[in-house]
């Protein structure tokens, strides 16, 4: 059985209340609110722990919605791998073995091991989002919200502070 996205148990609470009491609208899919945990952690190069227990999976591939994202999901998670191995200097065979840890003929075209830590990232991802944005009624103040730490953390806003995978 091929690795699935996990919405860590605390995003799913936070984004069950923003979605109940917004009157501008929710996000309709899990998957949707995993995305945003996992774009805040990989713009901030951050990755978390293992999502906790009682966390939901939601699927093995990317919904409809992501599909025209998913060439850049890969890509922004190969660029951080690679940075953290510190691939740069790499001789092909080296960058090959790297990415085929990542990279698969899958529906996703990630491997087990890349789903989990694009996981990770999530969780880090939903970490910022919690410290950095807070409590939310409103997914039109949400947004704008988010909208506005994604532009931080691309500008150098928070620092990387875990171990190479």
């Amino acid at each position: 059985m091929a690795a699935k996205f996990i919405l860590t148990k605390s995003a799913k609470a936070y984004f069950d209340k923003l979605n109940k009491a917004s009157a501008t609208g929710s996000l309709k899919h899990d998957l949707e609110e995993w995305w945003l945990c996992a774009q805040a952690g990989l713009v901030a190069n951050t990755l978390g722990g293992d999502p906790e227990p009682g966390s939901k999976d939601t699927v093995e591939y990317f919904i409809k919605s992501l599909e025209p994202a998913q060439a850049r999901i890969r890509g922004l998670l190969l660029m951080r791998h690679l940075e953290r191995v510190d691939a740069g200097g790499m001789k092909r065979e080296l960058l090959e073995s790297e990415m085929g840890k990542l990279l698969a003929a899958s529906d996703t075209k990630l491997t087990d091991h890349g789903v989990k830590l694009l996981n990770r990232y999530a969780s880090a991802g939903f970490e910022l989002i919690r410290d950095e944005i807070g409590s939310q009624s409103d997914l039109y103040v949400f947004m704008l919200e988010y909208d506005s730490l994604i532009k931080r953390l691309s500008a150098g806003g928070v620092e990387d502070t875990t171990a190479a995978d």
